[in-house]
């Protein structure tokens, strides 16, 4: 194990200098919100999936959040608007999305509701949400007690073992996770399409077509997932999943992953 005989009064000092510039940095950004983290905060909720918007196919989420705010009301936050919309309208929510996405319904021009009111059930909606993750998380990590997890903080043996698979098709990309692992693999890294993280908007579904890659869509991680999963299962040992951009390989590569 490798230790950096780093002065640490200089390490005390630049942490002092970094709590200085984020204490401001934290005031704006709790006043504040992003297109990004009000999508993020539909998807929460479940708004998942795409649809025909034009000549397009476009996120539900980003559909919904772009209607509120071409209306300049989205610094009330989309939950407001999204969760009177269900109280108006009383019906599920991907119904309540994709009604919204076809122009079918104008959530600024509902009836409101008491705030009250609107608080009590995104905190609900909200709760439940959380209990989702909490559930998936629990169920992540039961399989990796039943299976042998290779992970520590500090491995004799050395670091995980750290395969690439990039072949733009998730299908594909299956076949070479599982012999990696088989050859003795620890985590699986899916490169994401060259470009992707330049797009304004997440993909949805299974892709078989990427350029330098594989396009990171939520779809695509359940199918590696599972399939990660069933093999963890049949060597008995533990195997990871990541999603990144070769930029970062250097890096990573570099790093224990732990999840």
């Amino acid at each position: 194990m490798f230790k950096l005989n780093l002065d640490q009064s200089i390490v005390n000092h630049c942490r002092e200098l970094a709590l200085e510039i984020s204490i401001p940095i934290k005031k704006l950004i709790q006043v504040h919100t992003t297109v990004a983290i009000e999508r993020a905060s539909l998807r929460l909720l479940d708004v998942n999936g795409a649809i025909e918007h034009g000549k397009q196919c476009l996120p539900m989420a980003n559909l919904v959040v772009d209607q509120v705010k071409k209306q300049n009301k989205l610094d009330q936050g989309i939950l407001y608007w999204f969760v009177n919309g269900l109280i108006q309208k009383k019906i599920p929510i991907s119904t309540l999305a994709a009604e919204i996405s076809k122009e079918k319904i104008n959530l600024c021009q509902l009836p409101l509701a008491d705030n009250s009111e609107i608080e009590q059930k995104t905190k609900t909606l909200c709760i439940e949400a959380k209990n989702r993750l909490t559930e998936m998380r629990n169920e992540r990590d039961e399989l990796r007690q039943k299976t042998k997890d290779s992970f520590k903080v500090h491995r004799p043996e050395g670091p995980l073992l750290y395969v690439i698979v990039a072949t733009g098709n998730i299908y594909d990309d299956i076949i070479q996770a599982k012999a990696a692992a088989q050859a003795g693999a620890d985590a699986i890294a899916v490169i994401r399409s060259t470009a992707q993280s330049l797009l304004d908007y997440v993909p949805h579904g299974a892709t078989t077509q990427g350029f330098g890659g594989t396009y990171a869509t939520q779809e695509n991680f359940k199918i590696m997932r599972q399939a990660l999963d069933e093999e963890s299962g049949k060597l008995n040992r533990y195997i990871r999943l990541a999603k990144t951009i070769i930029s970062l390989l250097l890096m990573l590569s570099k790093m224990v992953i732990k999840y």
